[in-house]
């Protein structure tokens, strides 16, 4: 649907800056209670010596019998180690924290959309975008005509409040809580997967017809979400097992592209649960 994919570097750099700037302040506060001085090591032999060095005159220090001696002094070699990579490591995250810096400044991926955000109407009915907005691409999104199971007349009539007919009010539940999220989702899109392929059987393709085909906007991926709602059913329970294992074997994969959820009897869908799971894919 579009040729660019949308950014994900930038927030990535965002949390990236801000780790390093939390651990630059952490390290600074513990050089502070550092010990005096700092260490050196000399190897001779197969040995390590350990020298605590404290005056600029004196560059060899004090030796400190690390191998044999009190545990103050194991622990004082301990200190002016991590204090020795303490600085290296902070004068590191200080450059590193620069250049992403300055990066960030020059770098401005939002100004793609705004190019042709900014084209004249009659260049925009024919100009096709490299990148779409997010309205953009959801309304495409969402306009891919398609043809779902159908009901038959036995199916209770179960209805969203947009009007939307589902099959299960635990379903109707997932679907007002994408609504409220605003995340947009297709019910029982069809979706060809292969199938068999063992015990000598060539695979073959068939038709699923997952509950939600969901989409995160931000990253632009497309999410499976299957709710089974009869976990006490033991055939239900097989036929969801091989369901799954379909998805595995067609390279989707619960966290990555599938999202699951579950009912018993004794414990029904809890609409939390459904909520953090959007959060944590779909947004």
């Amino acid at each position: 649907m579009e040729l660019l994919p949308p950014d994900l570097l930038l927030p990535q750099l965002q949390n990236r800056l801000a780790a390093i700037n939390a651990i630059i302040f952490a390290k600074d506060n513990n050089l502070k209670n550092s010990p005096e001085g700092k260490l050196r090591v000399d190897k001779r032999g197969g040995s390590l010596r350990y020298y605590h060095v404290t005056e600029p005159g004196k560059p060899n220090g004090k030796y400190m019998p690390v191998a044999f001696g009190e545990r103050k002094i194991r622990d004082l070699a301990r200190r002016l180690s991590q204090k020795h990579y303490d600085l290296a490591a902070v004068e590191e995250l200080r450059r590193e924290a620069d250049e992403i810096s300055r990066f960030m400044t020059r770098y401005k991926p939002q100004r793609l959309s705004q190019i042709f955000a900014e084209m004249s109407v009659g260049v925009q009915r024919f100009a096709v975008p490299l990148q779409m907005s997010d309205e953009q691409y959801v309304k495409r999104w969402l306009d891919v005509p398609y043809e779902g199971r159908g009901f038959s007349p036995k199916d209770p009539v179960l209805v969203t409040l947009r009007g939307e007919r589902l099959r299960s009010k635990s379903e109707i539940l997932i679907a007002e809580v994408l609504t409220q999220m605003d995340v947009p989702y297709r019910y029982e899109f069809p979706l060809k997967l292969s199938v068999g392929g063992s015990a000598g059987r060539q695979k073959r393709s068939a038709t699923f017809y997952p509950d939600f085909t969901c989409l995160n906007v931000r990253t632009r991926q497309e999410f499976i979400w299957e709710h089974f709602g009869l976990m006490d059913d033991a055939a239900y329970v097989r036929n969801a097992m091989e369901k799954l294992d379909v998805y595995e074997s067609n390279g989707i994969y619960p966290g990555h592209r599938l999202i699951f959820t579950k009912e018993f009897s004794d414990k029904p869908l809890d609409v939390n649960q459904v909520q953090r799971l959007a959060e944590k894919f779909l947004l």
